[in-house]
């Protein structure tokens, strides 16, 4: 399973813009060109609108008088809508009363906000703003919500009245909405329900029994979800809007010849969600398809022109359109049609006149005349369809007849050969329903060019409206623009008065004709439902070129998510340290990214006043707070910087282990009794649930599991009223306290990437090596050579490189044997890879030649035995207690510690070398205390703390009284003194638990145990436990033998898959083993018994992946047994963990450094 999380979004986001990389999935993959730093400025210093500084007096009376008509025509019509049906849906204006048809939440309310406070109805919008804050989007009217329309109408209309009037109740309305709608994107691939139960969190297709869907409807989220993570922090509507997109990429292809997908850039309507499959080959720029072409422009110019991939695709498809979409009318015009194949159909909705608008802003920014007066063309052609009917306005659908094609006439009716001779058109749906998009690209030309023609076109169309639609109370449609009211007396109407009239047709109508800075083109872009969203960046957020002053304990992350090439193209030419500043080096501006500490925020505001007159901005992680705010204000210089948060609570580290990246939690929770951090990381699973779905089951040992449980829970009920669709990716999460098992980390790794671990350290994602660790090897998941090798025991580690490079050599000489062309092409076509591939394994094979120089070292043997003896059950006999004796007389406070930070380390020594550090022999100390429990005598405990602080000092006292409250190091006499702190279980409990739940074992071959070398990690027992696997199965637990699968293979046929895995059962039976085991059982359903496992088995899913989540960070060791696990169940494991740690990097924050 891979993790498709980027949190290189979010910072992205905090950067400038949002364009994220591919840590894992390869979500937001860029194809094309990239604009550099230099075009996007040029860019963003362009201006769109006309300059309208040579406008007369009279002409300026005219427009404004014109405003001040449109504007008491919307106050008319919301007069009407006020008296009978303020807070509904619509009005039904002939019937006078109103109509529930967006669930009831008030659409045209809400729709219309923005057009209040445009229009300067203050008072109305302030009615409006109370009734806002008291929707209760939980209550769907009875109806299933149609997602797109939700988005675009409430979602959209809640973000531009917060954008306009900074009302904070908007903002929060719109998010609490929004995270209704995710379960939505809780599909295999991502792609979108059309429809929603809200109250359940159930999806489906509008045509029921189907998953089909459109093109329009999985599109048209960029423009709102990007600029609501923008405003929030929090990528996951961005991601969720763009893995929609990247699906319908990767399962289409013009190149695959079974592919409906025919003309690149021209993208059918219909595909199948399940599939991701188009399931026609029509391909249209109106109705179905409209607003996807639209946001593909309009999205990257909300990310300040860094979304490249929309940019990228938006060039293509433009350039189909005008290829193989656009053909001349017998009068001249150049209109948009439907094209099936290589068949083009001259049928024109009003949805096609959108185009000329968006098309006229995207081929200004390019300065492309060709493309600018292919937007006046299809502009006249839609404007013709208005201008040639009585009423003067246009109908809702029309055919055209092709110039030089005589059968676009033949086949026409003798009825529609008298409208064509009459009209230059086919009347296929003559009615006219209050629609905007030919009075949008009009506004947008005129705004463009100032050419007042197009600003007099929206006036004739405004009184056509007036003529044509008017009706006490309000506005409706008319039934046929053929036919005008002032000539014959009657009002043909249709009883329609959508919230879209409200928000698109007056807001563009009065917009004509407003003073022309009123929503500028060059400060905003508009939605397709015409609602502004600013183009300015939120707090915390700087344009063009700047320096990145990092904290060292984000750089790994940062690294895991990110690559500095990235980086630069949101104008990040510099990185720099926290502890060293930017110093004298040139800056245009910076950002600080830094953890809330209050040393951490001090150290900033010294930069900031060293820096004065640079713009600057502070991204707080994981959030900003009262207390970071406090702090700048203090140091004087809160209102110097832009301060913002950035939420790294998430970071993809592998395929299938997610970092929520929180060090040190282990103490914060256990010794200094900050349990603050456990909402940091229900943040960061409740951003996995919001991408699929919520966990059916919260199964989990240890009390701070327990207490993320509850707050998993009280999450999901403040998100959804306890609703929610249940995840079909996930069966359960697995919620493991670090408390549970201490034995583990303290345990010498025996995998290839544990000993990396242990003899090297890996941060940021690499190993450093060389003198002083200046050399760095990656040791990423995207490594083929290392993802092959990284789980393996060590002793399988050599075997493996050789048959490595022996394939290589082998497919280096088959370059001999290449004798035509095509050949030859294909070899050099690989070579980058064979050439990457052979570094990768000249670095491996130097590591693994260094690490085996530590593992046949004499220390490295005692050290191991002592550590097996302990969880043996055995006592350490003389030779073995010498050794620790020596240890602690060589004690070295210098010595170099792999797996901590680095900033107040010696050099790394020569890699034989392994100095007795005071983390290495607290190791031992910890593990002897922990399994020999009462046998520790006060005696021994007490000449151990003396000989620890005369070798390392005497401030270590309050390292072992933190050891003690930990439950890691307690004096035998003395209990831990710490309320907070784990009850550590006896050496008797720990022997009985070990001897019940078989962790010791004589062949580990077929057995997670071979990452220890014969010890099994006790929490990943339990997920065998839970997984009712017979491996748990001894002579010694034979009375468990009844709670597991029957044991139906022999020891050694356990070489293939056992099938199935998973939470099969829960705790019951085994309540004697876990009561000797430290914190809380507890198992807790999300879901009724009976919805449990349903969502897979209605996706045809494959079974689903258990989420194990460590409370305190697991080793890499763990995670290799779990990776093993997941090969014998044939089931998926997905780790989530607050750190990847050794038994170093778990000691030191205990360690109580000067």
């Amino acid at each position: 399973m891979k993790i498709q999380l980027i949190s290189a979004c979010a910072l992205a986001l905090s950067l400038a813009a949002a364009q994220t990389v591919q840590p894992l999935a390869g979500i937001l993959d860029r194809q094309g060109n990239r604009a550099n730093m230099q075009q996007v400025n040029t860019l963003r210093s362009q201006k769109l609108q006309h300059d309208f500084s040579d406008e007369t007096a009279e002409q300026r009376a005219t427009r404004r008088q014109r405003a001040e008509a449109v504007k008491k025509g919307f106050q008319y019509a919301w007069a009407g809508y006020e008296k009978y049906a303020y807070g509904a849906d619509e009005i039904d204006v002939l019937k006078m009363r109103p109509k529930t048809t967006r669930n009831g939440w008030g659409a045209t309310l809400v729709d219309a906000l923005d057009t209040l406070w445009v229009l300067g109805m203050k008072d109305e919008f302030a009615r409006a703003r109370d009734h806002v804050a008291n929707i209760n989007f939980r209550s769907d009217g009875g109806q299933l919500a149609k997602v797109f329309e939700t988005n675009i109408r409430y979602v959209g209309g809640l973000l531009s009245a917060y954008e306009l009037s900074k009302d904070r109740v908007f903002l929060h309305k719109a998010v609490e909405l929004t995270d209704l709608l995710m379960p939505a994107f809780d599909t295999p691939l991502g792609l979108p329900w059309q429809m929603l139960n809200i109250t359940t969190g159930q999806g489906s297709s509008e045509t029921p029994g189907t998953t089909s869907t459109n093109l329009a409807e999985i599109g048209t989220f960029q423009m709102e979800f990007y600029r609501l993570s923008q405003l929030t922090g929090n990528a996951t509507y961005h991601e969720a809007a763009q893995r929609a997109i990247t699906s319908m990429l990767e399962n289409n292809s013009p190149q695959d010849a079974s592919s409906l997908y025919t003309i690149p850039g021209l993208y059918p309507l219909d595909f199948d969600m399940m599939s991701g499959r188009f399931t026609n080959s029509a391909a249209y720029w109106g109705g179905g398809g409209d607003s996807f072409y639209e946001y593909l422009i309009k999205t990257w110019i909300l990310s300040d022109f860094m979304l490249h991939r929309n940019l990228d695709m938006w060039r293509e498809s433009i350039q189909a359109f005008s290829n193989y979409a656009v053909a001349e009318s017998t009068d001249g015009f150049l209109f948009p049609g439907f094209v099936d194949g290589t068949k083009f159909f001259p049928y024109v909705d009003t949805f096609t006149n959108f185009i000329p608008g968006t098309l006229g802003i995207a081929s200004k920014l390019a300065g492309s005349a060709t493309y600018f007066s292919l937007a006046e063309q299809l502009l006249e052609a839609g404007y013709s369809v208005f201008a040639k009917m009585p009423s003067s306005l246009g109908a809702e659908a029309v055919r055209f007849v092709r110039r030089n094609v005589g059968s676009d006439y033949l086949q026409l009716s003798a009825q529609e050969r008298a409208q064509v001779d009459r009209y230059g058109i086919v009347l296929e749906r003559p009615y006219y329903v209050l629609r905007p998009e030919l009075i949008e690209s009009l506004f947008v030309m005129y705004r463009l060019t100032g050419k007042q023609e197009y600003a007099d076109r929206v006036w004739d169309i405004w009184q056509g409206i007036q003529r044509n639609c008017r009706v006490p109370n309000g506005y409706v449609g008319t039934a046929n623009v053929a036919a005008d009211a002032s000539s014959t007396g009657i009002l043909n109407t249709v009883d329609s008065t959508e919230s879209f009239f409200f928000a698109e047709t007056l807001k563009y109508v009065y917009l004509t004709f407003a003073d022309h800075d009123v929503i500028s083109l060059d400060s905003y872009v508009f939605t397709t439902e015409a609602h502004p969203l600013s183009r300015d960046l939120p707090h915390g957020k700087i344009r063009g070129a700047k320096a990145l002053v990092l904290d060292r304990d984000l750089s790994g992350a940062l690294s895991a998510v990110v690559e500095f090439a990235v980086l630069k193209e949101h104008g990040v030419e510099k990185i720099f340290l926290l502890e060293t500043g930017v110093g004298d080096a040139p800056v245009q501006g910076v950002v600080y990214l830094v953890q809330g500490q209050v040393g951490k925020l001090r150290a900033v505001a010294a930069q900031v006043r060293a820096l004065s007159g640079i713009e600057q901005a502070v991204q707080v992680v994981p959030r900003r707070t009262l207390l970071s705010e406090r702090v700048l204000e203090e140091e004087g210089v809160l209102g110097d910087v832009r301060l913002g948060e950035f939420r790294l609570d998430a970071v993809p580290l592998a395929e299938d282990v997610v970092s929520l990246e929180q060090p040190g939690l282990f103490k914060a929770l256990y010794v200094d009794g900050d349990f603050s951090g456990i909402a940091g990381i229900a943040r960061g699973l409740m951003r996995l649930q919001g991408l699929w779905g919520f966990f059916p089951r919260l199964v989990g040992k240890g009390d701070y599991a327990q207490v993320l449980a509850q707050s998993l829970k009280r999450l999901r009920a403040e998100a959804t009223g306890g609703a929610g669709a249940m995840s079909s990716m996930f069966d359960a999460a697995v919620l493991l306290d670090r408390a549970a098992d201490l034995t583990t980390p303290l345990l010498t790794q025996l995998t290839y990437e544990g000993l990396l671990s242990e003899v090297f350290g890996i941060a940021g994602g690499a190993v450093a090596t060389g003198e002083g660790g200046r050399s760095r090897v990656s040791v990423r998941g995207d490594d083929a050579v290392y993802t092959a090798i990284r789980d393996a025991g060590f002793a399988d580690v050599g075997a493996a490189l050789s048959a490595m490079t022996q394939q290589l050599q082998t497919t280096y000489e088959s370059r001999h044997s290449a004798r035509t062309v095509q050949e030859i092409r294909r070899f050099v076509g690989r070579l980058g890879g064979l050439q990457a591939e052979h570094q990768a394994l000249k670095a491996h094979v130097a590591l693994a030649e260094a690490v085996q120089k530590r593992t046949q070292t004499d220390d490295f043997a005692a050290t191991l035995e002592i550590e097996q003896t302990l969880v043996g059950g055995d006592d350490l006999h003389a030779g073995q207690r010498a050794h620790i004796e020596r240890m602690l007389a060589l004690g070295d406070p210098h010595a170099h510690v792999p797996g901590v930070s680095s900033e107040r380390q010696a050099p790394a020594p020569a890699p034989a070398a392994a100095p007795n550090s005071l983390h290495k022999i607290l190791r031992l100390l910890c593990l002897c205390a922990l399994w020999r429990g009462a046998a520790l005598k006060q005696k021994q405990y007490d000449a151990w703390y003396d000989e620890i602080t005369a070798a390392f000092g005497h401030h270590h006292a309050i390292t072992l009284a933190n050891l003690a409250r930990a439950g890691l190091l307690a004096p035998p006499a003395r209990s831990s003194g710490a309320a907070s702190a784990p009850a550590p279980a006896p050496a008797s409990g720990l022997g009985f638990v070990r001897r019940a739940l078989n962790l010791v074992v004589a062949d580990d071959a077929d057995d997670v145990a071979y990452a220890y070398a014969g010890y099994v990690p006790l929490l990943v027992r339990l997920v065998q436990v839970l997984a009712q696997d017979p491996a748990v199965h001894s002579p010694a637990s034979s009375r468990y033998a009844a709670l597991l699968r029957p044991l139906e293979r022999t020891r050694s046929s356990r070489e293939t898959q056992q099938p199935g895995g998973g939470v099969r059962g829960g705790w019951a039976g085994w309540e004697d083993v876990l009561a000797a085991v430290p914190g809380a059982s507890f198992d807790e359903p999300q879901a009724p018994p009976s919805a449990l496992g349903r969502s897979e088995r209605a996706l045809g899913e494959k079974p689903p992946a258990t989420l194990v989540v460590f409370v305190g960070g697991c080793t890499s060791a763990e995670i290799s047994a779990l990776r093993r696990l997941s090969q014998l169940h044939g089931h998926r494991y997905v780790v989530a963990t607050t750190e990847v740690l050794n038994g170093n990097a778990l000691l030191d924050p205990l360690i109580h450094h000067k």
